[in-house]
């Protein structure tokens, strides 16, 4: 299958173990009042533009790569093979792919609980996540209202799509700790509608411990310089000076409107987030960012 077909059918079929962070706010700017139920499904696309585009960029240093670990040259003489320094565009490729997602589909299931006027709690499972919400009623005032919400999310598990997308370099486990701070802001047209938008504010704890394939084995150029050393040492497979653990920032916002009565609302959101990271990558201190949209469709009740 040609490199750049497998990229699209990877993404496509990218759907039970994302890796982007939950994002979708998912109910109007009016908290629930006390001992009231919410219940809410959303349905969605996240999409990283900039993580897809780096990935694009990697596949094709990776069939060079890939080339050179199978030429005579190679099986002649093994320093001669890929070096740990060559991978650098595909390691930060998928690194970025780790914090920020690429395209896939999101399922949001939440349930919440008015536990004081103007407070509530709940939780929510979305894809590859769990996250707790705590909401509280800012201000309520002539069809307006503002609410801030608080919310830690924790995720964990493999992601095997960027394996089948770079052929060779794979995310082998996927942890984060999310938390996020929304604002939002809205206003209410008479019995049947909803606008509301704000501005978020997030920071992720990740870890990402990336792995090579074994039909790709490289040589660490970065820790060993001397060429015989290098070939009593062997093929490696283990990134070198690459950081499994680190810290992200991520700001956005989003903006939805739902329309209903009484107890059952439709609602449509659009939420961004640009997502910041400085870590390690192959000895070298990288900033990568990447931009995540995930706009939804969502169906909630109030009772």
């Amino acid at each position: 299958m040609p490199m750049r077909r497998l990229l699209v059918t990877a993404l496509i079929g990218a759907a039970a173990l994302g890796c982007s962070a939950p994002i979708t706010y998912g109910q109007s700017a009016e908290v629930l009042g006390k001992g009231k139920v919410q219940v809410a499904l959303g349905v969605g696309m996240s999409a990283s533009t900039s993580a897809v585009t780096l990935l694009d960029e990697a596949v094709s240093q990776m069939k060079v790569l890939h080339g050179r670990a199978q030429s005579p040259d190679c099986k002649a003489d093994k320093t001669k093979c890929v070096q740990a320094s060559q991978l650098d565009g595909i390691v930060r490729a998928a690194y970025t792919a780790g914090f920020a997602g690429l395209v896939e589909p999101v399922l949001d299931l939440s349930a919440k609980y008015g536990i004081a006027q103007d407070l509530a709690i709940g939780g929510r499972l979305t894809t590859g996540a769990k996250r707790l919400d705590v909401d509280w009623q800012a201000f309520r005032t002539d069809g307006w209202a503002g609410a801030l919400t608080l919310s830690y999310t924790y995720q964990k598990g493999e992601a095997p799509f960027v394996q089948s997308i770079l052929d060779k370099i794979m995310l082998d486990d996927f942890t984060r700790h999310y938390v996020e701070a929304v604002f939002a802001a809205g206003k209410r047209f008479s019995d049947w509608g909803w606008l509301s938008f704000g501005p978020r504010l997030g920071m992720s704890k990740y870890h990402i411990d990336m792995k090579t394939g074994i039909d790709l084995p490289f040589f660490d150029d970065l820790g060993i310089r001397d060429p015989a050393s290098q070939a009593m040492q062997g093929a490696i497979n283990s990134l070198p000076q690459t950081d499994a653990d680190g810290t992200a920032l991520a700001a956005g916002g989003f903006v939805n409107f739902f329309a209903g009565w009484k107890y059952v609302w439709l609602g449509a959101e659009l939420s961004g987030v640009y997502h910041r990271s400085t870590a390690t990558v192959l000895g070298k201190k990288e900033t990568m960012g990447a931009l995540q949209l995930q706009p939804s469709l969502l169906l909630l009740t109030r009772f």
